[in-house]
């Protein structure tokens, strides 16, 4: 007796596209009409897929990993030999352009106190000397043009001079400047009588004018005396 050989044919054929269940001898879906041998594709390649999904998602996120890792030591590479080749900085090159003039201003000769006390006692000798001529001409008789032209020159001098004088000769720079005040309001005096001579005469003039020159020659010879000590 004869045997033959079972064929098994699927009792259905469900469809890839809408999910129906159609007959086993038919290619062509009753709701969609789409190509039911596709099916059988798809089949097949669920049955390749992995039984476990976590070892796939596992190996994704290994492989990204190691991605991320490459990628950051690749830029870190790049940083490094790009901050190698990099000029120095403007601050750095600021800073040691000043630490090397701060060293020939360090090394640059100072004025000794003997230099400085000898310039301030050849400041207060000229300016005593042109007050003594001053007082002096103020004592003959001189026009206010040349009196007025004695008084700027004598201030000049004396601002001149007052820098260059020590602490010490501070009382003798007071009576100096003491002097020159008196020589200007002499001065000013006399130009007011000269502008009102209809109401100042000569005699107005002197007599105003003489006690502020007696005022002015104290103060030269206390200077003077100053300086001689």
């Amino acid at each position: 007796m004869s045997q033959k050989a079972a064929v098994i044919v699927p009792a259905s054929k469900r469809c890839s596209h809408c999910g129906l269940r159609n007959f086993a001898d038919t290619n062509q879906c009753r709701r969609c009409k789409s190509d039911l041998s596709l099916s059988l594709t798809v089949a097949k390649n669920e049955e390749q897929m992995p039984d476990n999904p976590n070892e796939f998602g596992r190996s994704k996120v290994s492989y990204a990993v190691i991605c991320t890792a490459g990628l950051a030591l690749l830029v870190s590479l790049v940083f490094f030999y790009m901050k190698q080749d990099q000029p120095p900085t403007p601050v750095a090159v600021t800073e040691a352009s000043v630490a090397q003039v701060a060293v020939p201003q360090a090394e640059q000769p100072q004025e000794q106190p003997a230099q400085h006390n000898f310039r301030s006692e050849e400041a207060a000798r000229e300016v005593l000397a042109e007050l003594k001529r001053f007082q002096g001409a103020t004592e003959s008789s001189m026009g206010y043009d040349e009196y007025d032209e004695m008084l700027v020159h004598v201030t000049a001098v004396l601002d001149k001079a007052v820098p260059a004088l020590t602490p010490s000769d501070r009382n003798f720079a007071l009576e100096v400047e003491a002097a020159v005040r008196d020589y200007t309001a002499a001065g000013n005096w006399w130009k007011t009588t000269i502008r009102n001579s209809s109401v100042f005469s000569d005699a107005d003039r002197i007599e105003r004018t003489q006690p502020i020159w007696n005022s002015a020659k104290t103060h030269v010879d206390n200077a003077e005396k100053m300086l001689a000590r």
